[in-house]
């Protein structure tokens, strides 16, 4: 049996990963029920899922700095 100072800081962990990875307060709560139950492929699947949204959110912020790159080139050109 894990002692219980290392069990909180554990979850204290996992909580803070949570909300470091910007998780919803909806997800944050059904990851920790999962994590609870011991769900680990519920919870990984959850993860995953979030990561997704993550990762689409970023390809949105590449599309913009791809934008204003673009203009820099072109005005740059201009300066010429």
């Amino acid at each position: 049996m894990q002692p219980l100072v290392e069990c909180l800081d554990e979850q204290f962990a996992f909580l803070r990963n949570l909300i470091d990875s910007q998780c919803s307060e909806d997800t944050i709560n059904k990851a920790i029920c999962l994590y609870r139950k011991k769900d680990y492929k519920a919870l990984i699947l959850l993860l995953r899922k979030h990561r997704c949204c993550l990762l689409e959110g970023l390809h949105e912020k590449q599309s913009e700095i791809d934008c204003l790159d673009y203009l820099i080139y072109h005005l740059s050109k201009k300066c010429d």
